[in-house]
C-alpha cells in the first residue's frame, strides 16, 4: 500500500509537473514510457512504447544524429546521461526537450536498465534566444553611437576651421567681389 502510494505521488508530481519518465530495460531491449512521453511529443497516449525508429523519427533531423550517439553510449555505459534535443510533433510544431537518465545495475555491476525523464524546455530556449538578440541589438546600438559621435568629431575639427575662415573672408565685405563672394 506504501508502494501504490508512492507511486501515486509521484506519478502526480510528474504528470503536474510535465515531466514524461521511461525505462529502458537493456537485455530484453523492451522500453516503457508514461503517457507525458508521449503527450510531449503531441501524440496520445498508448499502451506500447514505440520502437528506437519510431523514437528517432521524432526527433528534428538536424538532432538525430547526436541523439542517437547518445542512446548508444547511454546503452553502453554506466554514468548518467544529460542531453537537449528538438522534437517535431505531428503537427509541425518543434519543441526543445531535456533528458537525463541513470544507470540501474545488477548485484555484479551490469547494466540492466536506464530510467529517466523528459521535459519541455522550449520557454527557456526561447526566453534565451530573444535575451541574446536582445543582446545584440545594444550591442549594435551602442557601436552606431559610438561611429556618430566619431564621425562628428573627425568632421567637426576641419569644418570649423573651413567656416573660421569663410566667416573671415565675409567679414571683409567690401574687398570681395560678388562672385567670390558667392
Amino acid at each position: 500500500e506504501q508502494l501504490r502510494d508512492a507511486h501515486q505521488r509521484i506519478a502526480l508530481i510528474a504528470h503536474t509537473t510535465g515531466i514524461g519518465t521511461w525505462e529502458w530495460h537493456l537485455p530484453e531491449g523492451q522500453s516503457h514510457w508514461d503517457d507525458q512521453m508521449f503527450l510531449l511529443r503531441g501524440l496520445a497516449p498508448r499502451p506500447q512504447s514505440p520502437s528506437i525508429e519510431e523514437m528517432t523519427g521524432f526527433v528534428h533531423p538536424d538532432d538525430r544524429d547526436m541523439v542517437s550517439q547518445q542512446i548508444l553510449r547511454a546503452s553502453a555505459g554506466s554514468t548518467a546521461t544529460q542531453y537537449e534535443f528538438r522534437v517535431v510533433r505531428p503537427d509541425g510544431a518543434v519543441r526543445w526537450l531535456a533528458s537525463r537518465s541513470v544507470p540501474v545495475l545488477d548485484e555484479q555491476g551490469r547494466l540492466v536498465r536506464r530510467i529517466g525523464v523528459n521535459w519541455d524546455i522550449t520557454a527557456s530556449r526561447e526566453a534565451e534566444a530573444q535575451r541574446q538578440a536582445k543582446a545584440v541589438a545594444e550591442r549594435e546600438s551602442e557601436a552606431k553611437s559610438e561611429l556618430l559621435a566619431r564621425m562628428s568629431h573627425e568632421l567637426r575639427t576641419p569644418l570649423n576651421a573651413v567656416l573660421g575662415f569663410t566667416e573671415l573672408l565675409l567679414a571683409d565685405d567690401d574687398r570681395i567681389d560678388p562672385a567670390a563672394r558667392r
